[in-house]
This record gives C-alpha cells, sequence and structure tokens, in this order.
C-alpha cells in the first residue's frame, strides 16, 4: 500500500518532468526527513524545490534513481 501511494504521489502530483531535474538529495540518508531537487522546466537557470518525506525513506531513494537518475551524494542509508 505505501508502494503504491509513494507511486500515486510522484506520477500524478508532481508537475515536473523528471528529465528537467538537475540535481536531486535525500537529507538526511540515514533518517531521511527531507528532499531537495532542482529543475529547469520552470525557469533555465533551474528552481530549487523542498518537500518533506512522509514515505518510506528507502523507497523513495529507489523510485527516485529509477525516475530521476542517481544522486549525486545521496545513498539510500542502512
Amino acid at each position: 500500500m505505501m508502494v503504491k501511494a509513494l507511486r500515486y504521489f510522484l506520477t500524478l502530483h508532481t508537475l515536473h518532468r523528471y528529465s528537467t531535474f538537475v540535481n536531486w538529495e535525500l537529507w538526511w540518508p540515514q533518517f531521511p526527513i527531507l528532499v531537495y531537487f532542482k529543475e529547469t522546466q520552470t525557469k533555465p537557470e533551474g528552481q530549487i524545490h523542498f518537500f518533506p518525506v512522509i514515505f518510506n525513506g528507502r523507497q523513495l531513494y529507489d523510485i527516485m534513481v529509477e525516475r530521476a537518475g542517481s544522486s549525486e551524494t545521496s545513498g539510500p542509508g542502512p
């Protein structure tokens, strides 16, 4: 159920195409509470966004890697 809710959130409620993500991070990987991403769909120089992690952090990380590619510094945590 949690995975379905997470996928629903990331597909239907996301206004930004993953292909426009310049970078994204899960803060803090061991206990993720915040997601940061920068995209170029809103403005060419990039727009920064933050949203709280209200899902399983590991599942969110895996889906972000699947959809947006690897993060530069975030890891999935333990």
